[in-house]
């Protein structure tokens, strides 16, 4: 009688290993050096007798020239960005690989059952599609946090902890100010320009997070020009203004200050954003006239904190904050897989970008070592 038993979830991985494998023209005893395991280990692995953990996983993933969630046989979140990465303005292929591997990276997590899927919420009722209605969605979120009026302390914060967005940060050189890679509800993403100045970061985090929370549901946003007249660019420029500088604290802030330009000054420092965007809202709340606008603007921004006598606050204003970051779920996700023995070295120093030693190295220095032993030869569960 026919054995009619449904192939096994391993069962199924070691066949698609087997078909990358021959289609890649590469021997089993190949293989298996690629993952430093014996060819009776490989032979169990294909034949779906032998389970693998997630920096097997990823090995061999590399070796045949595809990805852990093809392996595992998961429809790719990612499968509508290289459409739009063909027609999007600017060098945005940087952006969308690392938002690739970010995504990767949490779906492998997903399917080996790790705590901390994402969870991206928006607010819970419809939001007018207009720049008051922009304005007022601004509004509301201040009002629901504890910055209150006073302006927005640390805004990654804010946009993961609140609304449940992934932000990353990453050295993009000419490419856009920020990319926002959405996927159904189950996914929000923003990969910001490390080398960008902290302020048009800021800016940029603030404008992507309008997007989000107004509903522009395209899968991929691309920003290279904040400036876009564009009748959604121009929602979420608004939103951002809105957020990050309220009328009633830039107006406190500006008054209280000796002259314009130390007016200027203090609010650059209080509220994180460009001399441009500050000066704009001032010259829109009728707070300058154009010809003080224009002195302030014609003048170089370290010259204005020389004349505040703020220069020590110049360099905080620039920007030390780190030009590569790993959104804080992400991060804290693959740490406690490692520590726990749920998947390697190799997969986690794809993540962070460092060699597998000087990972392992800095890791440890910090008290995150792995709990229990992994017997790659022997073993038989993830």
């Amino acid at each position: 009688m026919p054995d009619e038993r449904r192939p096994s979830r391993d069962d199924e991985i070691g066949q698609r290993i087997t078909a990358a494998r021959i289609a890649k023209g590469i021997t089993q005893a190949s293989l298996a050096d690629a993952l430093g395991v014996g060819p009776t280990v490989m032979s169990k692995i294909e034949a779906g007798k032998r389970r693998l953990d997630g920096f097997e996983l990823a090995v061999l993933a590399e070796a045949l020239g595809t990805t852990s969630r093809a392996l595992l046989g998961m429809t790719s979140r990612t499968s509508g960005l290289a459409a739009a990465a063909r027609i999007g303005a600017g060098n945005i292929n940087p952006a969308l690989g690392w938002a690739r591997e970010l995504l990767e990276l949490d779906g492998i997590a997903d399917e080996l059952g790790l705590d901390g899927r994402a969870a991206p919420r928006r607010l819970d009722h419809p939001t007018p599609r207009t720049k008051s209605g922009a304005s007022e969605l601004a509004r509301e979120v201040l009002a629901s946090t504890s910055a209150g009026i006073g302006g927005i302390t640390d805004l990654i914060r804010l946009v993961e902890r609140d609304f449940g967005i992934d932000v990353a940060v990453e050295p993009l050189g000419n490419g856009p100010a920020g990319v926002l890679v959405q996927h159904a509800d189950d996914i929000a993403l923003v990969v910001l320009n490390g080398d960008d100045h902290a302020a048009r970061r800021r800016f940029t985090l603030a404008h992507e997070l309008g997007h989000w929370l107004l509903g522009d549901s395209t899968p991929l946003v691309v920003d290279t020009d904040l400036g876009g007249n564009t009748d959604i660019e121009r929602r979420a420029n608004h939103f951002a203004i809105e957020l990050l500088l309220p009328e009633d604290a830039v107006r406190g802030v500006f008054n209280s200050s000796a002259d314009v330009v130390c007016g200027v000054v203090d609010g650059l420092v209080h509220f994180g954003v460009s001399r441009d965007a500050f000066v704009n809202r001032l010259s829109a709340l009728r707070l300058v006239d154009q010809a003080q606008a224009t002195t302030v603007l014609d003048k170089q921004v370290k010259t204005l904190f020389l004349h505040a006598g703020r220069q020590a606050d110049y360099t905080a204003w620039v920007g030390n904050t780190p030009t590569r970051r790993l959104p804080s779920r992400i991060e804290r996700r693959l740490i406690n897989a490692y520590s726990n023995g749920r998947i390697g070295i190799g997969l986690l120093s794809q993540a962070f970008g460092e060699s597998p030693v000087d990972l392992a190295t800095r890791l440890e220095a910090d008290g995150i070592t792995v709990n229990i032993t992994l017997d790659h030869s022997a073993l038989s569960h993830i």
